[in-house]
């Protein structure tokens, strides 16, 4: 019975723009490029000065940090190496010790992994070694060897003379070294 019943037309549409000529969704961006190039080179600019300040901060850390002189600490630990009273063994390795790196330290020398009669020959080649100087380190560090290998007994009087043998050798050096510089 519905379909029988007569319906009423819709009316047609009024004239207007076609719609072929229609576009889908038109993409708008979240930034635009002029936006993209501005944020990068900001951080790119910030980025570059956090380095720089944290580089500053570095160098100047290492400023502040002043250098030890190998000559006075080469004698404090001559010295602190008098106290290894029980063992001779232990004094005698400290003590070379001392001197070799105030060799490394204080007159550029390379003395890592050298023995006695390596770190001799390389003493001799140096422009202000003399050879009073170099058969005194020769003979130190020889008789230290003898003690720090065949475990020999020193005396109170030794160690004093081995002490003051190597203090001896690194005040040499060091007048030697100062009157080559001036």
């Amino acid at each position: 019975m519905l379909a029988q019943m007569p319906m009423p037309q819709l009316p047609d549409l009024p004239e207007g723009p076609s719609l072929d000529r229609l576009r889908g969704p038109v993409e708008i961006p979240r930034f635009e490029t002029w936006e993209i190039v501005g944020m990068s080179t900001v951080a790119a600019v910030l980025s570059g000065l956090a380095i720089w300040v944290i580089l500053a901060l570095i160098r100047k850390r290492k400023k502040r940090t002043t250098p030890i002189d190998p000559r006075a600490a080469a004698l404090k630990e001559i010295e602190a190496a008098k106290y290894c009273s029980d063992d001779d063994g232990r004094f005698a390795q400290i003590t070379s010790g001392a001197l070799l790196r105030f060799c490394e330290r204080g007159l550029g020398m390379r003395t890592l992994g050298q023995t006695t009669k390596e770190f001799t020959t390389n003493l001799s080649k140096l422009p202000d070694a003399h050879e009073e100087g170099r058969q005194l380190v020769n003979q130190f560090l020889s008789e230290c060897d003898q003690i720090k290998f065949s475990q020999r007994k020193l005396s109170a009087t030794e160690r004093e003379q081995l002490s003051e043998t190597a203090a001896q050798i690194v005040a040499q050096f060091s007048e030697r070294k100062e009157t080559v510089e001036t």
